[in-house]
């Protein structure tokens, strides 16, 4: 779970014994976020190259793809091997994922899967209500582009009666959200976002504890676009 490693301390310990840190992008995990929230293999590779500048802007020795063949097993996919493969022309070096679309994305625990007791603590799922809720969001080198634009997917259940949402960005509020079945949809002001470490909160004005619908938030996608990207 690439957005809740410590990654700092795994180099720390790496450093000290002069051995080099290879995190690791699984791609299992990106297998449900273009299967069933995007509906499109271009989720798939944008999440792999954020996870991939995530790291090497961290201070990664290298990257290390887990899986990535399994994405052609039917069970999986299946993707079709030019689609699949395509990122690997392009993470070895974060010079060629700048201007590149990516995908980033506040984890739940669900991401974990069966290594939970293996995984760092995640930030989601949580109840909204009065009170605001923050979530750490973690970008790539993309945060400080000036030709990115960013789109925030925020995937919910419940709250059927609970409108609006608000949400704020590094102590920026942003305009409202729309809401889109079980999603929250918005655009992310420019110059908001900063690479690295940055600070989302989100609530509404409901109570939760006086509610039998109340409204929880699953996941946290962040989407950084770019013109004449693929």
């Amino acid at each position: 779970m690439p957005y809740v490693l410590r990654l700092d301390e795994w180099l720390a310990l790496g450093r000290r014994y002069g051995v080099p840190v290879y995190p690791s992008v699984n791609t299992n995990t990106y297998t449900g976020w273009w299967k069933e929230h995007f509906q499109s293999v271009a989720a798939f590779q944008q999440a792999v190259r954020a996870s991939s500048a995530h790291f090497w802007q961290q201070g990664a020795d290298g990257l290390y793809l887990f899986n990535l063949f399994c994405q052609e097993d039917r069970r999986l996919g299946p993707m079709a091997a030019d689609d699949l493969y395509r990122p690997l022309n392009e993470i070895g070096d974060p010079s060629l994922l700048v201007g590149r679309d990516k995908l980033y994305a506040i984890q739940p625990t669900a991401d974990s899967g069966f290594c939970q007791q293996g995984s760092e603590a995640a930030p989601l799922p949580i109840v909204l209500d009065q009170v605001e809720r923050k979530l750490p969001l973690h970008v790539g080198p993309d945060g400080g582009d000036p030709h990115a634009r960013w789109a925030l997917h925020i995937l919910t259940t419940g709250g059927r009666d609970i409108a609006p949402v608000w949400v704020r960005l590094n102590h920026t509020l942003l305009p409202e959200p729309t809401r889109e079945g079980q999603w929250y949809r918005l655009s992310v002001p420019p110059e908001v976002l900063r690479p690295g470490s940055n600070q989302l909160t989100i609530w509404c004005q409901a109570d939760a504890t006086a509610t039998a619908d109340p409204l929880v938030v699953h996941r946290v996608f962040a989407a950084a676009e770019y013109d004449n990207a693929a």
